[in-house]
């Protein structure tokens, strides 16, 4: 596999680090555009390597120094070079919290850069785009909800309900009881409840209950969600970009190791909300209104 050197100009001080070796977990276009993002974002003079995790595995160090900062794009990557890395400074993306989770809590030296978006810009999003103020969440644990996240909840005028599900109950069935109850549901990232073989029956029961879908994935969308709101590949890679002067300032000790998305993108289903009666606020009007509200 052919490996990209990309040299980006700007200062160093005596103590930045000198390398970032790229570790992707697969070959796909996205990583290639978070990649591309990355460089193009980037101010900082640094030498990008960009290997596969197969030629990782291959390699004794794959070119990786005392001085280098490791990226791992998706879990398989952020899992092995952990491993074989415990010492290097690592900066994580596409990996929702859940899979972090499940993966442990990350070292001091550790950034993950999360494909969740925080609660509070799913229930913003409603509001502003079909005055959605009674939204539900159906999920197999409560979502926690910070200071912050209640005064915004206040200052939106959203009453949040959330619905739990326990032993053999069904999401058709809970979705069926919302009905009259709430104006929007939001589906949250967890893919032992939402994935290919729910999503076409959530979709369904959602739509005869004349309940909106906000979701976080675009094909979603295709598919009969109302909207989504989303980290590109483009938008995860100008985040890794931005931490890039936090970590040569901390280095092992790097603060919050799960890092909500900075950038997001949003799609909508003009088909679905007229299906459903609804006038959609201009989505550009909309960004921006959640970007003001997020400073």
């Amino acid at each position: 596999m052919a490996c990209l050197n990309v040299l980006v100009t700007g200062s160093l001080s005596a103590h930045d680090l000198d390398r970032v070796v790229i570790v992707k977990s697969s070959e796909n276009e996205y990583f290639q555009q978070t990649i591309d993002a990355l460089v193009d974002s980037s101010g900082q003079r640094l030498d990008y390597r960009v290997i596969g995790l197969d030629e990782l595995e291959r390699q004794a160090s794959s070119g990786i120094t005392e001085k280098s900062l490791l990226i791992t794009l998706g879990m398989p990557a952020t899992t092995r070079v952990a491993e074989r890395f415990p010492d290097q400074p690592l900066l994580s993306a596409y990996a929702t919290r859940e899979q972090m989770t499940r993966f442990g809590n990350p070292r001091k030296n550790h950034i993950a850069v999360l494909l969740d978006q925080p609660l509070g810009r799913y229930l913003a999003l409603g509001a502003l785009m079909i005055d959605s103020r009674k939204p539900a969440i159906i999920n197999r644990s409560l979502v926690e909800l910070d200071s912050k996240q209640m005064a915004q909840l206040g200052r939106l005028g959203i009453s949040l309900s959330q619905y739990v599900l326990e032993g053999s109950q069904s999401l058709p069935a809970t979705i069926r009881l919302l009905e009259g109850h709430h104006d929007s549901l939001l589906i949250l990232p967890d893919s032992r409840l939402y994935n290919r073989d729910t999503l076409k029956g959530v979709l369904l029961s959602a739509y005869r209950v004349h309940l909106p879908i906000i979701s976080y994935s675009p094909a979603h969308v295709k598919s009969g969600a109302l909207a989504s709101i989303y980290s590109s590949p483009r938008d995860i890679g100008r985040h890794l970009a931005a931490l890039l002067p936090e970590i040569n300032r901390k280095h092992d000790n790097l603060g919050k190791a799960l890092r909500f998305a900075r950038y997001f993108s949003l799609t909508t289903n003009e088909r679905v909300a007229y299906s459903l009666g609804l006038d959609l606020t201009d989505p550009e009007t909309v960004t921006r209104r959640l970007e003001e509200i997020e400073k």
